[in-house]
């Protein structure tokens, strides 16, 4: 669904801009031919009297908690009709999933669809096997909480930097050793893997052709209503979170001006949100 097929609710209210030194996850963002060293933007003094209509600027922040809770209800709202959209017999979205899952009906290429769906969740089960792997006990530490892999990250470049030495300089022992401990730490995510896939194959391989489409339909409606949701978020997120300069008002003024944004502009905003909230999602986890 194209961005100019969503209904134009009313643009979650602004907050007051408060002095950029209270927001941690904020940025400016320039797109356009010289936009990045454009004189009429100053980041420092948070000013920008740029009239140049090549030129984009915008300042960037994450929602307050208040605005949070708005978009996420609006993406809500968006992803439950995406659902019932999906499951209508009276709309298009479903007339083309049932043409496609009764295709896979008529194949009947069980393997490929029970492959398809473990490998649907398997980077979720990769995550919680490595979150497994790394409560393993350390038994060579006198602490009774010591992990084995509590430092694999540390690990892990420290293997680099040695295959990048020259081998008549890396030091032998501890590059072998390192090495073990590695391969000890991807053994054990791969052992908490099957431990998880396993019976959930053996389910799939129990069930019925039908039974079996029926599941990958209902995980393919999950994937397109999150990814409504997620694309709801991001538009609210721009229209009430991008300024034309700390203390001013926003760049975007309703839908309708973000709908005739360039392309480079969203794909700008899209980077830009994506880092800011991997780096305050890095901060919480620490």
């Amino acid at each position: 669904m194209s961005i100019t097929q969503i209904d134009r609710p009313e643009v979650p209210e602004p907050a007051r801009p408060d002095p950029p030194s209270l927001f941690r996850y904020s940025t400016w963002l320039h797109v356009g031919n010289g936009a990045e060293a454009c004189p009429e933007v100053d980041e420092d003094a948070g000013t920008n009297g740029c009239g140049d209509r090549s030129h984009f600027h915008a300042w960037c922040r994450l929602p307050n908690p208040l605005q949070q809770a708005e978009i996420r209800e609006r993406a809500l709202g968006a992803k439950a009709r995406k659902i019932r959209q999906l499951r209508d017999p009276q709309t298009d979205g479903y007339q083309i999933l049932e043409e496609e899952f009764d295709a896979r009906r008529r194949e009947d290429n069980r393997e490929a669809m029970i492959e398809e769906l473990i490998s649907l969740d398997y980077w979720q089960d990769y995550y919680q096997a490595m979150l497994e792997a790394r409560q393993i006990p350390d038994p060579n530490s006198e602490e009774d909480d010591a992990k084995l892999y509590a430092h694999v990250e540390e690990d892990q470049q420290r293997l680099l930097r040695l295959e990048g030495m020259a081998e008549d300089q890396r030091p032998a022992d501890e590059y072998e050793e390192l090495k073990r401990h590695l391969e000890g730490y991807q053994t054990a995510i791969d052992d908490e893997l099957k431990r998880r896939i396993d019976p959930r194959r053996a389910t799939f391989e129990a069930s019925d052709t039908d039974t079996i489409v029926e599941q990958l339909r209902d995980k393919r409606i999950e994937a397109e209503s999150q990814r409504e949701f997620q694309r709801v978020f991001e538009i609210h997120q721009w229209l009430s979170c991008a300024y034309r300069h700390p203390s001013g008002p926003t760049v975007f003024p309703d839908l309708v001006a973000l709908e005739q944004a360039a392309p480079e502009v969203i794909e700008g905003l899209q980077s830009l949100y994506m880092d800011l909230r991997r780096t305050a999602e890095e901060a919480r986890g620490n």
